[in-house]
């Protein structure tokens, strides 16, 4: 089974869900780091946890989703440089197969 990490801040909280449910259908075991609720978090914290936890190896892949998708990717590429910031209309698989980048970050507005 493919196994994913996703990671979010109250800014991807609709966003998120919606990935979720994808990669469910699609039979993706999920570790889903970050809130689940609409109370604020600083997504610092939130890709710090992610970033650990997918360097320790297991993962396909992982999305990690803040509001602007700026403040997340930043701070994601901080520890690693192998994140791809997604604002252009390409389809990931395209993305992954082009650039092998690991973790893909959206923004959720």
């Amino acid at each position: 089974m493919k196994k994913v990490i996703l990671a979010n801040d109250h800014g991807g909280l609709s966003l998120v869900d919606k990935i979720k449910a994808h990669l469910a259908s699609k039979g993706y075991e999920i570790n889903h780091i970050g809130c689940y609720d609409e109370k604020a978090v600083d997504y610092p914290d939130i890709a710090d946890k992610a970033v650990e936890e997918f360097k320790k190896g297991g993962y396909d892949f992982g999305v990690l989703i803040c509001g602007t998708g700026i403040g997340i990717s930043v701070r994601a590429n901080k520890p690693v440089s192998f994140v791809l910031y997604l604002r252009i209309p390409l389809q990931p698989r395209q993305l992954r197969s082009i650039t092998e980048q690991t973790l893909l970050l959206l923004e959720a507005e």
